[in-house]
Parts: structure tokens; sequence; C-alpha cells
């Protein structure tokens, strides 16, 4: 089935077995604002769950998603805000403080998308929903007809809401099945099992839950799996949510089927997970009292690794497809933790973001008896897989090229339509071309050069200017004259020179803090470059300079006490250095109090200290700076660069008659690079709906008919 070459239009995508076209916002294509609304919402960014009924696809978006997740690592909202518009030069959306989620719906008749609900807030103003992560559509065993119900993800709450098959927009309100208020958990998969619902749910650093119920409410569910029932082999933590928790489920065979991300667990540790499970009569050593019984297929001490060998492999997606030997299997697509590579990158390591593109998306499928094979894939040491049944390498390589890598991070969902498989990426060249440095040096064979290329990367991504740039690499090339600024503060030496200089003008003179405190405020530019042990030492001179600074130890009614103990008791008197310094404590002790003078003794030390400490931390940092573990990230940097200039920016979109041989339908998001992700999939009578991920100019809904 191999297609010929694509024709290309504005809204329209023929090869020579399908046509795919542009149902939101049709006329608006690359560059040009869409997020499903007719006219356009570009903060919109997903369409992220889609559920169908007799008349309509409804879908759940999420709100500026990219904004929201940088807010994760900045806390700081008018910071991120700059930041964000910066770095992705007006291609993401910042001006836009409306963060409540939309859920939409397409009349399959009219060819309308119209508004169905927007999330509301909370009596203190916290939206409930800044996402919709997933739907579904189900019969209640006490209704006559489907509802949609649909997932949603908040900042404080996880709700579920339902949607009947009659709902009237303007009129009808959504019902609310179930609610949650623990704080920032996440529903993102759901599942039809038995005649019953059930859905998973991570609640950050607590617990994760898998919940069924034949007639949804609030006060209808039922816990039949918890963190206990996984052998507490999950990861909860916050910056779990996206990668981490239940994150799939599937009926196959008689099981409910849960596929568990490992999260921000360290990477000796990651890898996906999967749980089979089913209802029973008495209670084994796997239940927590929920009488089901759960069994590891995938993970420790199971028949295969985490991650199938693969910690990169962090999360996975599963989906049913009868193949051509006329059996049916469960196809397992894999996702890199896009998340936990960012975090690192933030702390300048590039190597998990290196290894992802070394260890892409892989597709593998299981049968009836849980034994796995590999589909889509590169076998290597690591994996119990000799051979790869398909005909693409990880990530969808040729298995003619050479290449060894992929931007495809994801194979993010996939459908049966027509009796074929379809199956979508995410593509993270988009995102990560903003990210990663670009005309880099060659070589880079002294710290002036090594230098040099991490003040551009910090002026990439617009944390400095050129000028602090210029005075930072003044500083290193100076440092070392620091020592020649005045000698230490010295009481004894200001007071015994009275005739001379007066205490007070010989101290203002002396004091020189703010030069020290600026040389500290441009170092601290490097924390993202710095183990944390230096990171600290910075932190910790800065609160000692600040210390000296604000404390204002040497005021004005001080160095006025100064200048009349100098007169009241001259040197020659005492002719002892220790001996006359306290003196001079002991008489300011008389004005100021005791507190006040161990303060200006402690204050007085730290200044003194401050130049020696700040030329030491210089030496150290341009040490490590020039260090073979710097060497190392600079290397990844321009591999990974590398690989993102040889890749073509979009996602890619598949096809299967066979279950093992794919063709590609396209790979550059459907002419549009903006579309970094293939999120969602509707496989009706009429076609095939297909929504992407867009966090740049908003998730757009499209359609695939065959020829």
């Amino acid at each position: 089935m191999k297609n010929e070459r694509i024709k290309r239009y504005t809204n329209e995508i023929r090869t020579k077995n399908f046509i795919i076209r542009k149902i939101s916002n049709p006329n608006n294509c690359k560059n040009r604002v869409d997020g499903l609304i007719p006219g356009g919402d570009r903060s919109n960014s997903y369409v992220w769950a889609m559920a169908e009924t007799k008349k309509y696809i409804y879908i759940g978006s999420n709100r500026n998603l990219l904004l929201n997740s940088i807010n994760l690592f900045i806390t700081n909202d008018t910071l991120a805000n700059v930041i964000t518009k910066l770095v992705f030069r007006g291609d993401v959306p910042t001006d836009v403080d409306d963060n409540a989620a939309r859920i939409f719906r397409y009349n399959k008749s009219t060819k309308k998308i119209e508004l169905v609900y927007k999330s509301e807030t909370d009596s203190d103003g916290i939206v409930y929903e800044t996402g919709y992560r997933s739907a579904i559509t189900f019969k209640a065993s006490n209704e006559d007809s489907e509802s949609v119900y649909m997932g949603g993800f908040g900042p404080k709450y996880a709700r579920i809401l339902k949607f009947k098959d009659n709902f009237v927009i303007g009129i009808d309100n959504p019902e609310v099945v179930f609610f949650d208020e623990s704080g920032f958990a996440s529903i993102r998969s759901m599942e039809i099992y038995n005649n019953k619902l059930y859905f998973g749910m991570m609640i950050i650093d607590s617990d994760l839950v898998i919940m069924e119920s034949e007639n949804p409410s609030k006060d209808n569910w039922n816990v039949v799996a918890n963190l206990n029932s996984f052998q507490n082999i999950p990861n909860v933590d916050q910056l779990s949510t996206g990668f981490g928790g239940i994150f799939d489920l599937i009926d196959y065979n008689g099981y409910l089927y849960s596929i568990i991300g490992s999260g921000s667990k360290p990477l000796e540790e990651s890898g996906f997970l999967v749980f089979k499970g089913n209802p029973i009569e008495t209670i084994n050593e796997y239940d927590s009292n929920f009488d089901w019984n759960w069994q590891i297929i995938v993970g420790p001490g199971a028949k295969y690794e985490a991650g199938l060998g693969i910690p990169y492999h962090a999360v996975a997606t599963p989906f049913k497809y009868t193949a051509c030997d006329g059996n049916e299997y469960v196809y397992v697509g894999t996702f890199s933790n896009i998340i936990y590579a960012i975090q690192r990158m933030t702390q300048f390591d590039f190597s998990y973001l290196y290894e992802s593109f070394k260890t892409p998306t892989t597709l593998y499928r299981f049968d009836e008896n849980d034994n796995w094979d590999l589909v889509i894939g590169t076998p290597n040491d690591s994996q119990s897989f000799e051979t790869a049944l398909g005909n693409y390498k990880a990530g969808f390589v040729s298995k003619c090229s050479n290449i060894d890598y992929s931007s495809n991070q994801y194979i993010w969902r996939m459908s049966n339509y027509n009796d074929k498989l379809f199956l979508g990426t995410f593509d993270s060249s988009t995102l990560y071309d903003y990210l990663i440095p670009k005309n880099i040096p060659c070589p880079l064979n002294n710290f002036k050069e090594i230098l040099k290329f991490l003040l551009n990367y910090l002026i990439q991504l617009k944390i400095i200017n050129s000028s602090k740039a210029y005075n930072i690499i003044d500083l290193f090339k100076n440092y070392t004259n620091l020592s020649n600024t005045p000698d230490k503060i010295s009481l004894v030496y200001a007071c015994s020179h009275s005739n001379e200089m007066k205490p007070s003008e010989y101290l203002e003179e002396h004091i020189n803090n703010l030069t020290i405190n600026a040389h500290l405020n441009l170092l601290s530019y490097f924390n993202a470059f710095l183990p944390d042990d230096l990171s600290t030492e910075i932190t910790e001179l800065i609160s000692d300079i600040n210390f000296v600074n604000c404390g204002n130890y040497l005021n004005k009614n001080v160095l006025s006490a100064l200048d009349m103990i100098s007169k009241k008791f001259p040197y020659d008197t005492i002719n002892d250095d220790e001996k006359y310094l306290e003196l001079i404590y002991e008489n300011l002790s008389y004005y100021f109090g005791d507190g006040t003078v161990d303060a200006i003794r402690n204050a007085i030390d730290k200044c003194n200290n401050n130049k020696e400490n700040l030329i030491l931390l210089i030496s150290k940092i341009k040490n490590y700076l020039n260090s073979d573990k710097i060497a190392r990230q600079i290397y990844y940097i321009k591999e990974i660069r590398k690989m993102l200039d040889n890749s073509l920016s979009g996602f890619d979109f598949f096809v299967s008659n066979d279950g093992l041989n794919f063709s590609r339908i396209t790979r550059n998001g459907f002419n549009d690079k903006f579309n970094y992700g293939l999120r969602t999939f509707i496989s009706s009578n009429d076609g095939l709906y297909i929504g992407t991920a867009n966090p740049f100019y908003g998730g757009q809904l499209w359609k695939l008919t065959e020829i």
C-alpha cells in the first residue's frame, strides 16, 4: 500500500488511498490560529480526548499547555510569561489569563464545531479543570442510551463529567459523577470492562487507584486497586503527573490491563510497568482487600523488565487490533518522558534527552498468553527481542538507513478504521528546536571558547543579555586581580591613624561589598551549569554579602562613635592591637549594647573573608566549566542539534494492512510543523477523525476518508 507522492493543498491532503480534510477552521493553516472554536483560540492547545455519540464527536481540550508546564518549573507567573514569550518568540500564547478548559463537539450533520462547556471555578476562584484528558462513551446499566464521560485535570480537583445523549447546550449542565479534591490529581485513563466503567487516577504524593461503577455517580464507585495492589512500585510524586500513575487501561482476554508510568523515578528504576487484573472470589497475596487479583507482566521480577529493557520508555499506550494472522493482539506504543528531559536540561544535563533520541518510540504487541513481540524497533542487548517483525527501526527510521536516532518520541494513539491499523507520533523536534543552541562553534578547545558557548546559550534562552555576557567574561579574565582591591577592614588601623584620616572616612572608603555583590550576581547566572555544592557556595556567599549590606552594621551613629573613641583613647596609650580592639568594642557596647557589637564583629569578619572566598569560588567555577563533565554535556548538545537539523518537524502518520508493515501517510504534521503530535482518533462510519496537539497555534480537527 505504497502511497504516491503527496499532493499539497491548503486544507486538504490527498494520497493514492486517502483524502484528509481539515475540519476546524479549514481556512487557517500553518502559523494561523486554530484551537477548534470557529474564529480560533490558540490557547486550546490539544485535542486531548474524543468520544462519539450518534450525532456528535465530543472533544476535550487543554488550556495553554506549554505555558502552564513552564509554570511548574518557574513559580513566578510573570517571569514564566516573559521567558515563554522570549524563548518561543511569540509562537506560544502568553497574553491569555483564562485557564478554564473547554469541551467542544462536532455536529456530523451540520459540519459545525460548537462550545459545549467551559470549566467553572470554585468559590476561591480556582478553575476546576485546565484540561480534559480522557473521554469515553458508556451506557450505564440503569439507562437506555449512552452518555459521554470526560475525565478532568486541574490544579486542585479531579472530576468526571457526564454529558447525556440529549444534552442541550445553554440549557443543560453536565452531571459531576466523580469529584476528588485531594489536590493536583490526574485522571487520564478510562475503559469499559465487564459492562462497568473503569478509570485510573493518581493522587499526588499519596496513592493511585483504579475505580469501577456500572452506574456512575458521585457516591457509586468501588476501588479495585491502589498502590498496594501494585507492590508499591509506581511513583506518585508531583513530577510524575504527566508520566506516572495509571497511564492507560485496556480490556483484553478477560482481564483489565493497567499500564503504569515510572514517572520521575531514578533512571535505574524507570520504564513502564504492566499489570493485569480480574475479580476473584477469594483474596490472595496480590490483593489489598478489593477482591481482585493483580499480576505483574512487565516490571521488576516479571517475565519482562520494566520498559522492556529501555528505561527511557517511561510509559506506553495500548490498542487492540486483529493482525493478518487472524489473531487479536494488544499493540503497545512507547513514550519518552519529555517533562523529565526538560527538567534535566534546566540543570544543564542533556544526557537524558540525548538517550531519548537514540532510543525513540517503539511498537510492541502481546498475545493472550502475554507473550510480547517487537514490531517496530531496533533490537539491542538490553532487550529479549532478537528481531523486529515490522518494516521500520525504532522511531520509524528506515531499516536501510544508517541513522540510529529519531525525534519521534511517542506513538501517541492508534485506531482501527476499515480494518487498517492507524497510528500517529509525537515529534519533539519542533519543541526542542527552541531549547537547543544553534550555530555551535567547533571545536571548543579552551576555556575561553567554552565560556563563550555557555554565555551564548544563556543569551539564546533570554536569561542574560550581551552586556552581562561581556561583564562575565571580564570577571573570569580578571578575577585574580580582585586581590589588589583595598585591604581588609580594620577598626584598629582606622582608630590608630585618626590623625591622618577620621575612622569614619577610612571605613567608608574601604567598604567595597557592592562590587563583590555585583560579581556574585553575575556568577549566579551559572547555577544551571553547576553542581549543587558550587551553587550552594554562591547562594551562601550572596547571603553573607547581603547580611553585610543590609545589616547596615557601620551606620552613621557607629562611625561617629568610632571618631570619638579614637580621640578619647589614643592607640599609643595601649600599644597592643588585640587589647586596643577589645577597648573599641567595649566602648561601642556602652553606646549600642552587646548584641549590636557582636553583629558588627561578625559582619566585619564576613566582609574580610568574602573577597578571598569570592576569588576561590571563581577559580572553582572556572575549573568545573573546563572539566570533562561540561565537555560531555556540550558533546550531547552538539549531537542533539545535528539530530534536530536532520529531522522533519511535525508528527508522523502511519497505516498498516497487516499489523506488521507500515506505510507513512505524512511526516510533517499535515504540512504544519506546529502540529507536533497526533493526539486522538475516533473511527466512525463516515471517516477517521483525527485530533492534533498544537500548543503553539491551537489544536486541530481533521478527518480521513478512504478513496
